[in-house]
């Protein structure tokens, strides 16, 4: 599936080694769009996770917004409230990263006053 050009999507993947069958699973905007049978465990390696990048070659043309990995296979539903929550308010956090005394917050608050 290709998106019309500044058309936003929500885009996730679950893999689940225990699963019989189908332990790969795809879903655009909330809705599973494929599926397939990827027998074997998840092995870690010395590779740096890539997010927007496809098996070290093609790149993802576009822009890349909340992105996260979870160490279970989330249900259909977590998916879901996910898409349309968001992750601050779907995990009941706060930003992942403090803005407090950042060079951007602080020229905000310059150009506020």
């Amino acid at each position: 599936m290709v998106p019309d050009l500044k058309t936003w999507m929500h885009f996730a993947a679950t893999y689940d080694a225990k699963a019989n069958n189908n332990q790969l699973k795809v879903y655009v905007d909330g809705v599973e769009s494929g599926a397939s049978t990827r027998p074997g465990k998840v092995a870690a390696t010395g590779n740096p996770v890539e997010i927007g990048r496809w098996g070290g070659g093609s790149f993802f043309v576009g822009i890349i917004d909340e992105a996260a990995i979870f160490n279970v296979a989330l249900e259909d539903k977590d998916l879901q409230t996910i898409m349309e929550k968001g992750l601050k308010v779907t995990l009941g956090g706060g930003a992942a990263v403090s803005s407090k005394d950042k060079l951007t917050t602080a020229w905000g608050e310059i150009k506020r006053r």
